[in-house]
Formats: structure tokens, C-alpha cells, sequence
């Protein structure tokens, strides 16, 4: 009888950094254009596990250095817009910030946020920092991305011996 091992689960920052280094190594070399077009997928599918409504009303780009210079931290960038309210709940216009990640031994991953300021900066830093932190199943992701077929799904009930 064999056990099901239970799926591996990775933080989404993990997740999303290991699909942006495989998405500039197939980059760089034609004869990968095909797994490059995958990664741009498994990418989008993990942009979708970024905060979105409640004022993430646009869709976040997730960016990082192709190759970090010489000596600098590596780090990912997700640019977005908050759509912001007014005290009357009306919406107001539309507040651009740039979410910057970089790892950390202690703490897994530090947040910078830029563009906004005060309350808005906290919430835009506690909504990233829980979304980032959240685990995932990679294998989940390929399959929403349409890079892997989704699993035969099987009955649980034994057969009964007749």
C-alpha cells in the first residue's frame, strides 16, 4: 500500500522569485521560447494571488533585475496603482506605488513600498506581506497557468469484492 505524500507547499515570494529566474534563463536563449511563454503564464498565475479589490483595483506587474550588478541584493519589484476613496466613499483617483521585496535571514523577506505614504503605505505593506507570506502549491500554479493538465481525479471508496 502506498501513501500520497502531501503537496509541497513553497511562500509565494519563493514561488514567484524561482519562476522569475527560470522566465530570464529561458529568455536568453531561443531554443526555450516555449518554456519562456510557460513561465510568463505560471507568473500571471501567481500575480493572481496578489492583493486584488478593496482599492488593488489594477493588475500589479511583478519585475526584478535580470542579472543583479556585481555586489547588489537581489530584489523583485511589483508595481501597482491603489484606487483610493474619499470621506464621502467616493473614488477619488488612483495612488501609484512600487512594492519592493528583498530576502532576509531573520524575517524571509523585508518590504519597501514607494509611491505612497502613511496609512496607505501600511496597508499596501501588511496586504503584500500577507500575500507574499501565504503558501502555495507550485504544482497548483502550473496548473492554473495551463502548463500542466490538472490530475485524474479517483474514488476514494474501495471496490467491494463480490
Amino acid at each position: 500500500m502506498t501513501t500520497e505524500q502531501p503537496p509541497r507547499m513553497v511562500p509565494l515570494y519563493e514561488t514567484i522569485a524561482t519562476a522569475l529566474g527560470a522566465y530570464w534563463n529561458c529568455a536568453r536563449r531561443d531554443e526555450l521560447s516555449e518554456w519562456e511563454s510557460k513561465w510568463q503564464a505560471y507568473l500571471a498565475a501567481c500575480r493572481d494571488r496578489l492583493p486584488h479589490g478593496s482599492g488593488f483595483d489594477s493588475t500589479p506587474e511583478i519585475e526584478s533585475d535580470r542579472e543583479p550588478a556585481r555586489g547588489a541584493e537581489p530584489r523583485l519589484r511589483i508595481r501597482g496603482s491603489f484606487h483610493k476613496m474619499d470621506s464621502n466613499g467616493f473614488y477619488s483617483g488612483w495612488q501609484d506605488f512600487v512594492v519592493t521585496v528583498r530576502p532576509s535571514l531573520v524575517h524571509r523577506f523585508t518590504l519597501a513600498i514607494s509611491g505612497a505614504r502613511g496609512d496607505l503605505a501600511d496597508h499596501i505593506a501588511e496586504s503584500y506581506s500577507q500575500a507574499l507570506a501565504e503558501m502555495v502549491n507550485p504544482a497548483e500554479l502550473h496548473i492554473e497557468a495551463g502548463n500542466m493538465p490538472a490530475p485524474e481525479v479517483t474514488s476514494a471508496e474501495p471496490e467491494s469484492a463480490l
